[in-house]
């Protein structure tokens, strides 16, 4: 059995950032912008922060981290009344994969999202990079595609 842990500490924050390091390498994300060792932990203490998610996926038993999900909550650009959650790392690792780790981490995101008053909740993939798998977490899930985003350098 696979249990969400909100605000995870210790050895699950090591785990946690190595998985956000192997999202950022694995992605080409890194082709954007480099980010070292200390820029990602400290986008996991923003995101134990006030406004911010960070929660892993555990095995019951084993007690082994099998993915996790950061995001944060801040006001819709046009419309600062209402509150959009979104999710900005959500990570599997390899040897769990295909048992629903990422919709049992987008289900919880979810809830701490209506928990924490928002009224949208926003979650993505990188192009090419398992947004197959997030449209179908998304799709059973009841989001709807909304929105595309193109890179460039300035």
């Amino acid at each position: 059995m696979i249990l969400v842990e909100r605000d995870a500490g210790g050895e699950r924050i090591a785990d946690i950032h190595r998985m956000i390091t192997s999202l950022w390498n694995e992605s080409g994300c890194s082709k954007w912008c480099p980010a070292d060792a200390s820029d990602v932990m400290a986008f996991i203490h923003e995101c134990r922060g006030a406004c911010g998610y960070c929660a892993a996926a555990y095995e019951e038993d084993g007690g082994r981290t099998a993915g996790c999900l950061l995001g944060f909550i801040g006001a819709v650009p046009f419309n600062a009344k209402h509150l959009v959650a979104r999710e900005v790392v959500l990570w599997v690792d390899p040897p769990f994969r295909g048992h629903g780790i990422g919709s049992i981490l987008c289900s919880d995101f979810r809830r701490w999202a209506k928990e924490c008053g928002a009224d949208l909740v926003s979650i993505g993939a990188t192009f090419g990079f398992g947004e197959e798998h997030v449209k179908r977490i998304a799709d059973a899930d009841g989001f709807e595609l909304q929105e595309t985003m193109y890179l460039r350098r300035a």
